[in-house]
């Protein structure tokens, strides 16, 4: 799954409050087990990164998320259980005050986002926005591949 680099993110992150993200590009190549996530955020809070699932040909499932209290700066905190990856899955993440992860200033992911009141595993929502190419973020995980 794809990662972006911190250093090309810009500090602020926009107005938007209880947003859920959700990367489009970020489509898993391969099945495996996720190792940890990868983010940078810009202000102490809760991020709750999400692993989304395809079941259509625009909506996801939410198969997995786990919260944590982020730093400032890149976080890479291991996965909490076991999380298994399947080829097409992606990644998003939720916060529920202001917007944490900031976007870059190059262009290059497929990024959609939309309030979304915390979803919870097992959730079917449609990703079928305009996505926001214009932007990347800082947001990843790291997966082992299955041998």
């Amino acid at each position: 799954m794809r990662t972006y680099n911190p250093g090309a993110h810009i500090a602020n992150t926009g107005t938007g409050i209880g947003l859920t993200f959700f990367i489009g590009s970020s489509k898993s190549p391969c099945c495996g087990t996720l190792n940890n996530w990868k983010f940078f955020v810009t202000s102490i809070w809760d991020v709750t990164m999400h692993l989304w699932r395809p079941t259509s040909t625009s909506s996801y499932e939410l198969i997995a998320q786990q919260t944590f209290t982020a730093a400032v700066g890149l976080n890479t905190p291991l996965s909490t259980g076991t999380v298994e990856v399947e080829i097409d899955d992606v990644i998003g993440w939720y916060t529920s005050g202001a917007e944490l992860i900031p976007p870059s200033v190059a262009a290059g992911s497929s990024t959609q986002n939309q309030v979304l009141a915390a979803p919870v595993v097992g959730t079917e929502v449609p990703w079928a926005m305009t996505p926001d190419t214009a932007n990347t973020y800082a947001a990843g995980a790291v997966v082992t591949a299955s041998k």
